[in-house]
């Protein structure tokens, strides 16, 4: 009988989860990606698409240090779709308003690790967008290295200060 249960139960929940993606609703995501796991990204989120999400970098190189990502669970650049493509370059398009008006400078890297071999770590396509306000140089040796986590409490300032800057705008 538990395993009718867990058999009938299963099938609901694929059958609620396939009308919410067609209706467009969520998303696909793989269980064990941190990346998927909006509530453990959540508190960092500063903006989304239907197609993508923008959040601020745990263990930034520097203060503007940003994470765009695909929405699906996309582990290399190549399983992008044209949509996804696009929505990704509208989110970094308005970081590069956020790194001007914020933080002084128009100058920023994309940085794009795409397989285990070139560093990628988290196996979910991701985009670092970091300003540079200092030289090449500075900002790519700590954008490369290993960087402290930030705390909360300053994580949450950064955050903050982002999503208010975008709700003036």
């Amino acid at each position: 009988m538990f395993n009718n249960f867990k058999t009938k139960s299963k099938k609901s929940s694929l059958i609620v989860c396939l009308l919410l993606l067609l209706n467009g609703s969520i998303f696909l995501q793989a269980s064990n990606c941190c990346f998927c796991d909006f509530q453990e990204i959540g508190r960092q989120i500063i903006h989304e698409t239907d197609q993508a999400t923008t959040f601020y970098c745990l263990q930034p190189a520097n203060k503007g240090h940003l994470l765009v990502i695909p929405k699906r669970h996309v582990e290399h650049f190549k399983d992008l779709t044209p949509g996804e493509l696009v929505s990704i370059q509208g989110e970094i398009n308005i970081l590069a308003d956020i790194f001007e008006k914020l933080y002084g400078t128009p100058d920023f890297f994309i940085i794009q690790k795409n397989g285990k071999k070139a560093g990628q770590t988290i196996p979910h396509l991701h985009f670092h967008v970091i300003t540079s306000p200092d030289s090449i140089h500075t900002t790519m040796h700590h954008a490369i290295n290993y960087r402290d986590t930030l705390a909360d409490a300053e994580l949450t300032e950064r955050v903050d200060e982002i999503k208010e800057y975008l709700r003036q705008k």
